[in-house]
């Protein structure tokens, strides 16, 4: 239980230092705590109720007609989290 707990408090770390910053609500209230789910699962919530827009910012390539510079970037920083916790562990990431 202690290491998937560690493993998801690494890639949540991650994803909340590559959050994008204008305000500070998505980094500091738009990524929910670390929450176990059984023996073997941790789950944390990106956008929600506080920063919904956390998720359009993945999703949309423009925003009101301008390039959406922070594209994708739930997909990498997860990608980027889950290789260095691959690397931690001795591992690689397959697929």
């Amino acid at each position: 239980m202690a290491k998937i707990q560690n493993s998801g408090n690494y890639i949540r770390q991650q994803m909340y230092g590559k959050a994008p910053y204008d305000t500070g609500n998505l980094k500091n209230n738009g990524i929910s705590p670390l929450k176990s789910v059984g023996d073997i699962q941790v789950e944390f919530e990106i956008g929600g109720q506080n920063a919904p827009y956390g998720i359009l910012l993945n999703n949309q390539s423009k925003i009101r007609g301008r390039a959406n510079k922070h594209f994708g970037w739930i997909d990498k920083s997860f990608d980027e989290a889950v290789d260095g916790l691959a690397k931690m562990l001795g591992g690689v990431v397959e697929g």
